[in-house]
């Protein structure tokens, strides 16, 4: 669980099983980005990644965006994704 999180590009090298994605509360944005080779969607690729060593500093990544606001999304944690900038309201 994490909050007020928005993470980088990544996969969770240590998981095997599926994750479920949910984000709750008064704001906007915080879409999940999951790739996905036949996506229409793209990513920019920000960071280096120590589990997928073959994708470079600004390399584009397909994949798609996911709503979870108030809703859960199943998805494998072996995949690359991220979450989305997110503006609050107070």
């Amino acid at each position: 669980m994490n909050g007020s999180h928005v993470s980088q590009l990544h996969t969770d090298a240590n998981n095997d099983g599926d994750n479920y994605g949910i984000a709750v509360g008064d704001f906007s944005g915080g879409k999940l980005f999951i790739a996905d080779d036949t996506g229409q969607e793209k990513m920019n690729v920000v960071r280096k990644m120590q589990a997928c060593p073959n994708l470079n500093l600004g390399q584009i990544v397909k994949g798609r965006h996911y709503n979870i606001k108030n809703s859960f999304e199943r998805f494998s944690g072996q995949h690359k994704y991220v979450s989305n900038p997110i503006s609050c309201y107070l």
